[in-house]
């Protein structure tokens, strides 16, 4: 018998709830907030225990699939980290997370032979997609400290990381940005191509590249900064070239980095660039405005009621998800109910719908200003 299954779970990153749940409630536009599952245009807030919620559809959907043998049997055991190796072996179908599998599997080897992880619609998806915050993400900020000995000096560098020749080079590593204009890329007829060298660092990604004598010499890696610090988001466009800083958006890119699954996932959705590309098309895109609302912090009372449901709550689910049948799986769904409402799940429940109705107020607030 085979071990390569449709679907391989993991325990590591559950919280308040089943955490896998995620890779299914955002493809129908869905983000939690503690024990409430919200559409994030608004329309809809749910709580983790209703009926006919999205999050009991998806532990439905685990366990039709392991009810039809889809689901790694090991799933209830291992750790993110054998999922991990699982799907770079291709002993994995379906990738919860569309980073997951194409990050493991999708090799030059592999995607030269038409073989990888690509999207695919489905049809009655709007998959959750998280807009860009205007103002910037207060939860990440360059502070100057009170005792540096040349603050001006300082400023002078934190507003070069916010100029377009510093977000070219400094987000090389953490953004996908473009390099120097000259070395890596240059405008042909208005649009971005990359130069011999560009190709290597960019497309080749060779790690042994050496930056030319003219431009200063060196290694091309060393070179590279190590801030970790994003300064605009991933598609923000230089203003001094109207072009995307991210080469990843680029026609040449695509061109240039052009594969058999790639062409063959192209033509199947009709000359479709991209993910983003299909779905905006498709209209099967629902995006979370990006606002800086943080939860505030909840009571002691309510935190200790929720610590109390959620070990509930994550432990039946696992246990409905790999439910025998149909009717244990229904009695294990009513039996997580009564403990739940029973330790107070009303109370967190309330606070949470709160916090849910905050945001979506903020995000009509940001949507109707922008």
């Amino acid at each position: 018998m085979t071990n390569i299954y449709a679907l391989s779970l993991f325990k590591d990153w559950d919280g308040e709830v089943m955490q896998n749940t995620d890779g299914i409630k955002g493809l129908y536009g869905y983000q939690q907030i503690g024990f409430c599952m919200a559409k994030v245009d608004g329309t809809d807030i749910q709580s983790v225990i209703d009926d006919d919620g999205i999050y009991v559809k998806a532990l439905k959907f685990f366990f039709d699939a392991n009810q039809r043998g889809l689901v790694d049997p090991e799933s209830t055991t291992q750790e993110f980290g054998t999922v991990q190796t699982k799907f770079k072996n291709g002993k994995i179908l379906y990738s919860l997370w569309p980073w997951l599998g194409a990050g493991q599997y999708n090799t030059v080897e592999h995607t030269a032979e038409g073989k990888g992880f690509a999207t695919a619609v489905i049809d009655d998806m709007q998959c959750l997609e998280y807009g860009c915050m205007p103002y910037g993400k207060m939860a990440l900020g360059i502070m100057i400290g009170s005792k540096t000995k040349q603050p001006e000096r300082v400023a002078e560098f934190v507003d070069w990381l916010y100029s377009p020749e510093g977000v070219r080079l400094q987000g090389i590593v953490q953004n996908y940005a473009c390099g120097p204009e000259g070395l890596t890329w240059e405008l042909q007829d208005g649009k971005p191509v990359f130069t011999d060298f560009g190709v290597e660092a960019f497309v080749e990604n060779k790690k042994d590249l050496n930056i030319p004598d003219e431009w200063g010499g060196g290694s091309w890696i060393d070179g590279q900064s190590r801030l970790n610090y994003k300064s605009v988001g991933l598609v923000e466009n230089d203003p001094k070239t109207g072009v995307c800083y991210n080469y990843l958006k680029w026609e040449d890119y695509a061109e240039k980095t052009a594969t058999e699954l790639s062409k063959d996932w192209s033509q199947h959705y009709d000359g479709a660039l991209n993910t983003i590309d299909l779905l905006s098309k498709e209209n099967k895109m629902l995006v979370l405005a990006g606002t800086n609302y943080a939860v505030p912090e909840a009571s002691t009372d309510i935190t200790t009621i929720k610590e109390q449901c959620k070990q509930i709550i994550v432990e039946y689910s696992w246990k409905m998800a790999f439910a025998q049948d149909e009717a244990e799986f229904a009695s294990l769904f009513e039996e997580m109910k009564t403990t739940v409402l029973g330790l107070g799940y009303e109370q967190v429940l309330a606070v949470d719908r709160l916090s849910n109705h905050l945001l979506t107020r903020m995000v009509r607030m940001w949507l109707e200003f922008f």
